[in-house]
């Protein structure tokens, strides 16, 4: 099956369990079994219900994808787990769930365009072209595996762990290093550990030297108003002594002017 009849079947689903009346059971689980409190809301809440069927067309299209190295797979995997726990530890509280699904679909439609955007760069077999300096920053992670006496498989080091957009609003791209999509085989903890994974951002405005250097874990990249915004789940002590028990804390990056305005955030939002 191709990239293309894959993300047709995940939009075809997606619209079928939309239409479906709203006692229909959730996708992602047997209604009919819950006991958990997160699932016998989802099962009880139309809305919710609707978004874990949309939730559930994604994830199947997502899981039919063989993805490029054994860490993205891992972090496939790992994401799955940290929905299903985040779920969880939501219970009954239905603006919590909503918060969870969003966010959740959010990260599956990205990951699907990132595994369309991967294949299709290995189906036209040709190069991955980065500007010199993205590609001088690319390969300091092989260099990074090595020195922690690990592997990094050939091909491993990009397209899958790069990602381009104009984050500034310059009208030219930027790149974004996402380590978390590396695997260095025998150093696990060379570019994950404790408090998330590593990742740069190289700005051509900056010619893309001097990167932006943040860890833990990329949520989303959307679009802005001057320029695409960057959602990371942080450690929580980032976001200070007022960030309520049980939440996640979140740095927003956004430009505006050419200017990038971090702004931390709970997560999910709201009471």
């Amino acid at each position: 099956m191709t990239i293309r009849q894959l993300l047709l079947s995940a939009f075809l689903l997606t619209c079928v369990m939309g239409a479906m009346p709203s006692t229909a059971s959730a996708a992602s689980f047997d209604c009919a079994r819950a006991a958990a409190p997160d699932e016998t809301t989802v099962c009880r809440t139309p809305d919710l219900s609707a978004l874990d069927s949309e939730m559930g067309a994604l994830w199947f299209a997502y899981k039919q994808m063989p993805l490029g190295t054994m860490g993205v797979l891992n972090a496939r995997r790992e994401d799955a787990q940290a929905f299903l726990q985040t779920r969880k530890t939501c219970g009954s509280n239905v603006d919590c769930l909503r918060g969870a699904y969003r966010a959740r679909i959010a990260v599956l439609k990205d990951n699907i365009r990132q595994a369309s955007d991967y294949y299709r760069y290995l189906q036209a077999d040709r190069m991955f072209t980065l500007p010199v300096a993205v590609s001088a920053l690319v390969a300091e992670t092989r260099t990074e595996c090595r020195k922690l006496g690990g592997r990094l498989d050939s091909g491993a080091d990009a397209p899958a762990s790069v990602r381009t957009q104009d984050f500034d609003g310059d009208g030219k791209p930027d790149y974004l290093i996402d380590k978390r999509r590396l695997a260095c085989k025998g150093a696990a903890t060379a570019f994950c550990h404790n408090n998330g994974c590593d990742m740069e951002i190289a700005l051509s405005g900056k010619g893309y030297r001097h990167p932006i250097r943040e860890t833990g874990a990329l949520r989303a990249i959307e679009d802005g108003p001057d320029g695409a915004v960057i959602r990371i789940e942080v450690n929580k002590s980032r976001c200070g002594a007022g960030l309520a028990p049980g939440k996640k804390c979140l740095l927003v990056l956004a430009w505006h002017d050419g200017d990038m305005e971090p702004v931390y955030q709970e997560d999910p939002p709201g009471n």
